[in-house]
């Protein structure tokens, strides 16, 4: 055969080869999926070959049959999780039905029957199936259902508290690098910490495909909890196909539209009106501001009954809150009108210890570090490197090549330097009743965030069926790290956070394409291709 000059050939190569590889994952099993399967036994019990076995998804009515192999066993491969019923019949028994059966991601979920001998008109109903153990998976697994997910208090609509407390997970250190808390990511907190492990290891997921951010180790995208059909949390004993990571895999399901259409509005809010006066430094201060506003909606629903479904949903943030006043140390009213003059500090000497009050006492008490500075080679022109700041009296002056004190507190004019008594200048003028050197203030953080999700699924035929997803996530913060002012009436900025200056954005994007087919009941090709942005 010359597969060179036979392109069909060659496509049915490449199908054998992908088809081969999906087979495998009947096997170890998917993350985003479900399996249902079972044995057929006659009263007797002894299996039951031929069965029809039909199972219904009851949202979107997709179907699929098969026939019961030769040892009366039966399987349904990569299922979307949600609801099904299962029909069983057979010549000479009766109909079985179970009505319900309701299937997570990552389930393998056994349905044993027993048919009983009777006609094919009469079908006999199954009203309820007890849980059982899922001996057909080892995996250590819990799952967070769409219940759980809308209907539990949640601060922010944050899924990940909801994680946070599954069976053998926690969450991580405050100020860890997934906490929210640093100028690297500061959206809503994605740290849990499972079996002990750190909280920057996870398998982040979303609809079995990459969700990981690789910088920090956080997450990538953020989907609003209304696109959330469950949450799956793997703990131990992964399956080949994931078991790339020593802490969870974390596996966010999205919710797809039904024949039936169904929506929701919201609007959460927090404001200052509501919030107690601060008092502090024995002041009555106005309230810190707080405008938080949570709000946003959903909708879902058939495009084409049984064939095309379509979910949306938005949601928007907006955080400006004022932080508690607190003290920051500033230059003086005087030192403010003369740069590089500290002498008001000799005047206000307070004492200390066996020093007494004013500038005598000051010059006494900044003198007697220079005693622990002696016996050093200071070279012309070259700063003593021995000079350590603990080894030196705050709030006094010291020469910095010889490292004695400068008589009157006064840094000598040769030795002012120009970008410093620029810096100088930027500090605001004191404000405390109490301190001629400290700023009482507080200052504003801010936090604007827009996320939004779009699914479509549609079913060419029984056989045929693909779904794609899309989310968007933005975020600019501005976090307040100390009273003194952002920036100056020219506009500089004058706080850096941490080192990050201005605001620390955030902009994340996720898209899949995920494609079925059914060669046989048995044999699919699942094809999936993502896209992540972070």
């Amino acid at each position: 055969m010359n597969l060179k000059n036979s392109p069909r050939q060659l496509l049915y190569l490449f199908l054998l080869i992908i088809a081969s590889t999906s087979t495998a994952r009947i096997t170890a099993q998917s993350t985003s999926t479900a399996d249902i399967l079972g044995n057929v036994t006659d009263p007797m019990g002894a299996s039951v070959p031929g069965v029809t076995v039909t199972l219904t998804n009851l949202d979107t009515q997709d179907s699929r049959s098969l026939t019961t192999d030769g040892s009366g066993s039966y399987v349904f491969p990569n299922l979307n999780p949600g609801r099904y019923k299962l029909v069983l019949a057979g010549t000479g028994f009766s109909s079985l039905s179970v009505p319900e059966v309701v299937v997570a991601a990552g389930d393998r979920r056994r349905l044993d029957e027993q048919l009983k001998i009777g006609g094919a008109t009469e079908t006999i109903e199954i009203s309820s199936v007890a849980p059982v153990l899922q001996t057909d998976s080892s995996a250590i697994a819990s799952t967070v259902t769409e219940k759980a997910v809308q209907d539990l208090p949640l601060n922010g609509r944050n899924y990940i508290q909801l994680v946070q407390i599954t069976a053998g997970a926690n969450e991580g250190t405050n100020n860890g690098l997934a906490s929210g808390n640093r100028p690297d990511d500061r959206r809503q907190s994605s740290s849990i910490s499972v079996n002990g492990q750190s909280d920057i290891i996870n398998n982040q997921e979303i609809d079995g495909l990459d969700n990981n951010e690789r910088i920090i180790g956080s997450i990538g995208v953020r989907p609003s909890i209304d696109s959330i059909a469950e949450v799956r949390i793997l703990t131990n004993s992964y399956t080949a196909d994931i078991g790339r990571s020593a802490g969870a895999v974390v596996n966010i399901i999205t919710k797809s539209g039904t024949n039936t259409y169904h929506g929701s509005i919201y609007e959460y809010f927090r404001n200052d009106e509501l919030n107690a006066y601060a008092f502090q430094f024995g002041q009555h201060f106005k309230k810190p501001e707080l405008r938080q506003n949570q709000f946003g909606g959903s909708l879902g629903g058939p495009i084409f009954k049984d064939k095309t479904f379509f979910f949306g949903d938005v949601e928007f943030f907006r955080l400006i809150a004022g932080t508690n006043f607190s003290v920051a140390n500033v230059p003086t009213a005087y030192e403010h009108n003369n740069p590089g003059d500290f002498s008001d500090t000799r005047t206000n000497f307070a004492g200390s210890g066996t020093y007494v009050a004013g500038p005598a006492g000051f010059d006494a008490y900044c003198a007697s570090a220079n005693a622990s500075l002696t016996g050093y080679t200071v070279g012309s022109g070259t700063v003593n490197p021995n000079i350590t700041p603990t080894a030196q009296k705050n709030g006094c002056v010291y020469d910095k090549y010889s490292g004695q004190y400068v008589a009157g507190n006064v840094v000598p004019v040769s030795q002012r330097d120009k970008a410093g008594l620029l810096y100088f200048s930027l500090y605001p003028l004191p404000n405390s009743p109490t301190n001629t050197g400290q700023y009482i203030g507080n200052r504003k953080r801010n936090q604007f965030s827009t996320v939004w999700d779009v699914r479509l699924d549609h079913r060419f035929s029984d056989r045929d069926s693909i779904f794609g997803r899309y989310t968007n996530n933005d975020v600019s913060s501005l976090a307040a790290t100390s009273p003194l002012p952002v920036t100056t009436a020219a506009g500089m900025t004058i706080d850096p956070q941490s080192g990050f200056a201005g605001s620390a954005p955030g902009l994340a994007r996720n898209g899949q394409i995920n494609y079925t087919h059914a060669f046989t009941p048995r044999l699919l090709l699942n094809a999936s291709v993502g896209y992540l942005f972070v």
